[in-house]
């Protein structure tokens, strides 16, 4: 090693009331005294180095079990006040903008990019497109609005059990329901990415093209808006025209 001559004592540790010394097991020092580190040399005639491969931490039965009992014990306090917090917002012409002004100053605004802004975008856009779905469905299919019952008492609608037909419908509704929301997702995401890259000028297999603020959103908004109608609208369309669709609208155990 260059610049350094090798000293045996580096390799071993004595004890000061004994008369031998043991070799060194300790890794850490042997690699440090040879002037290795925690990188490898990925090629011969390369000299990048590459981080050595590490154990990731692996979650385990117990993490899962923790998770979970943390997120009911703040399910039932948040459920609690959701609905009296919400009816005193919408009551309210301002507490939307107050809405809207909170989420802008909590929003996570990281130095370095996370996908938070697009998750939020996600999620704010299917419910969006569910909403609108909802909204034309009276008007596109002739489909009823529920009735609320019994609002004092917190039960808006009434609730019943299937039948074995019922039962057979409710799973068909879920696999074609989801089948169509996965195929329109694809189908718009396929067309959109690559059509926003080629205004901007991007590689759209380059990672940084999905990272970049005017691509990302308006193809989450997009793709995911779409995804939200065809829940909501297009997909009790499809119900109908396949003859499994529900002939009231209760809430089924």
């Amino acid at each position: 090693m260059a610049g350094r001559d090798i000293c045996w004592d580096d390799f071993i540790t004595a004890d000061d009331n004994a008369d031998t010394a043991e070799p060194c097991t300790d890794e850490g020092i042997v690699n440090e005294v040879l002037g290795k580190s925690d990188f490898k040399e990925t090629d011969d005639d390369d000299e990048t180095l590459e981080p050595a491969p590490t154990s990731m931490p692996v979650a385990n039965g117990y993490d899962l079990l923790v998770g979970l009992v943390f997120a009911w014990a703040l399910l039932f306090p948040l459920a609690a006040v959701t609905v009296t917090v919400e009816a005193w917002l919408l009551a309210r012409p301002w507490g939307g903008p107050l809405c809207a002004a909170l989420l802008l100053l909590a929003y996570p605004a990281p130095p370095r990019w996370t996908p938070a802004r697009g998750d939020t975008c996600l999620v704010v856009t299917t419910v969006a497109g569910i909403w609108a779905g909802e909204a034309l469905l009276s008007t596109l299919l002739g489909a009823a609005t529920p009735t609320p019952v019994n609002r004092g008492a917190g039960a808006l609608y009434a609730v019943e059990c299937p039948s074995l037909v019922g039962l057979a419908f409710i799973v068909a509704r879920t696999a074609v329901g989801l089948l169509a929301s996965v195929l329109v997702r694809t189908a718009v995401k396929a067309v959109i990415y690559p059509l926003l890259c080629s205004l901007h000028g991007c590689d759209p297999k380059l990672e940084t093209s999905r990272q970049k603020g005017s691509i990302e959103l308006p193809c989450k908004y997009i793709t995911y808006l779409s995804m939200g109608i065809t829940m909501s609208l297009g997909s009790p369309w499809l119900f109908r025209q396949l003859g499994i669709e529900r002939d009231s609208l209760p809430v089924h155990l």
